[in-house]
């Protein structure tokens, strides 16, 4: 078959407005072939498309995405990316590199970005990652090209996404979608609508929100119960021989001021309910290949709910209901087998004198594999719909170029677990398969933070786990009204330009 080169081979875009201030000239490399191989070689001129865009403005332009072979190819002039942040993950930029190894592979991989693409980047923070869509949505509302890429909680996008706000990262020219780097924890898969995708997630900022399972040695010992690291490598660490350990582990009449729990659960009872839902593989919106579905209401999602609120509340097992710190003291004291929490407890339970060891969240009882659920608040990468097409590919490089130097971070992530807080060598393994079977829900990201879809999603976790309501009076009084919410956010997704 003949070869059509298509692409910007030595393509010069003059950033008009420039990125984030400045004006600047961009320059790239990529050539996309007609049977999706990629070259960097010289090519005739009669096989080249020499794209010039000098003052383009026009917003929400379509681009021609291209497959993108070395993320660092593409010279910025000297220009600046400003991100829109919120002040507690700026860490995930701006990282004081004496911190920890892990800060500093962050602080190398931000040098290394402005070196490789020869731009500066600039973060405008926000508190938080409410104050951070209030203040971006007004400044984009009115017009305002206020950054070139937003940085913000998952369950945030979709707030932007509904307005209209979001650039469709396919549409870009130098994002490269099918790279795996750049779907970190399914994110594209389980997000995209149709063929229009609005975030990706660097899988560090996933496993910074990724929640395992900690366990206390010395109590496995005293039982004599069944060492999860057994379990794990004969596969039958599973949600439902957790359980059962917890009961074993659970004293006659414990109470928060005296005796043991079989479980100390942090975020009780969205985010410990998430992953759950992830490895029983159900979910409250499923996304096949881009088709969004409703499906809160299904059997599957009865059941895990069902499942977890046994485990956490009707066991009197477990000890939930309280501070990160007080949950993360339970576990530290020796008064739970296990601690059901972050990868970041890690620091708060490194100096217990009880010895402990790590695996990931247990296997559905009839699945085979285990995925780390992530919580909600992860961060993720957003383009304004409002810049120009020279703007958004600037954006769209800084973004492939970050999630492409993020493996790098993550190893060092990985390393400073095993290293720095972890008692074996079990731990770091499994910390790692954490890090290779990350994965969003996509209800994480489609939620509306308010509203009819909240009251059908996120509170059907909160008040049915609990036990406040009842899981089917909770769906019977708000379905459809989720469904319709759902719809009219997909609709609005789908006509975004």
């Amino acid at each position: 078959m003949k070869k059509l080169f298509l692409c910007f081979l030595s393509v010069v875009i003059l950033l008009s407005g420039a990125v984030g201030c400045s004006s600047t000239t961009v320059t790239s490399e990529y050539i996309l072939e007609e049977d999706g191989t990629e070259s960097s070689a010289t090519a005739d001129s009669s096989d080249v498309s020499t794209d010039v865009s000098d003052t383009d403005t026009e917003e929400g332009a379509v681009d021609k995405p291209v497959a993108v072979k070395d993320p660092y190819s593409v010279d910025l002039s000297g220009a600046t990316i400003t991100v829109a942040i919120a002040e507690n993950y700026s860490f995930l930029i701006d990282a004081n590199p004496n911190e920890s190894s892990y800060y500093k592979a962050i602080n190398q991989r931000t040098k290394k970005l402005e070196k490789e693409l020869n731009c500066k980047i600039k973060l405008k923070k926000s508190t938080d990652a409410q104050a951070l869509t209030t203040k971006v949505t007004n400044a984009l509302l009115a017009g305002e090209q206020y950054c070139d890429v937003i940085m913000t909680a998952i369950s945030q996008a979709s707030t932007f996404a509904a307005k209209g706000l979001l650039a469709d990262l396919n549409a870009i020219k130098g994002i490269d979608l099918s790279k795996d780097y750049m779907n970190a924890g399914n994110f594209v898969t389980n997000t995209k609508v149709g063929n229009k995708v609005f975030a990706v997630a660097p899988k560090d900022s996933l496993l910074n929100g990724a929640v395992g399972v900690y366990f206390n040695k010395n109590i496995i010992s005293e039982l004599k119960l069944e060492n999860p690291y057994s379990l794990l490598s004969s596969k039958k660490w599973t949600i439902s021989k957790m359980r059962e350990m917890a009961l074993a582990a659970k004293s006659q009449n414990v109470t928060d001021t005296s005796g043991r729990y079989g479980m100390s659960v942090a975020g009780f009872s969205w985010e410990s309910t998430e992953p759950i839902l992830a490895n029983n593989r159900t979910t409250l919106i499923t996304n096949n290949n881009g088709e969004v579905t409703y499906t809160a209401d299904s059997a599957g999602v009865a059941a895990s709910i069902a499942q977890a609120k046994q485990m956490y509340v009707t066991d009197k097992s477990a000890y939930i209901n309280h501070t990160d710190d007080e949950t993360a003291k339970m576990f530290v004291e020796g008064r739970a087998l296990f601690l059901v929490g972050y990868l970041a407890y890690a620091d708060d339970i490194a100096s217990m004198d009880d010895d402990f060891g790590f695996v990931p969240f247990p296997r559905g009882d009839k699945q085979n594999g285990y995925l780390t659920a992530v919580n909600y608040n992860a961060r993720a990468f957003l383009i304004p719909a409002n810049l120009s097409t020279a703007r958004k590919r600037a954006a769209g490089a800084f973004i492939q170029a970050f999630m492409y130097a993020s493996e790098d971070t993550v190893d060092a992530y990985i390393d400073e677990m095993d290293v720095r807080y972890f008692r074996d060598d079990e731990s770091g393994a499994n910390v790692k398969l954490c890090a290779d079977n990350l994965t969003i829900n996509p209800h994480a990201f489609f939620t509306d933070q308010g509203g009819n879809l909240d009251n059908g999603t996120l509170r059907v976790i909160f008040q049915g786990v609990d036990g406040r309501q009842e899981v089917s009076k909770l769906l019977a009084d708000n379905s459809n009204g989720s469904k319709a919410v759902l719809n009219d956010l997909l609709k609005k997704m789908k006509s975004a330009k």
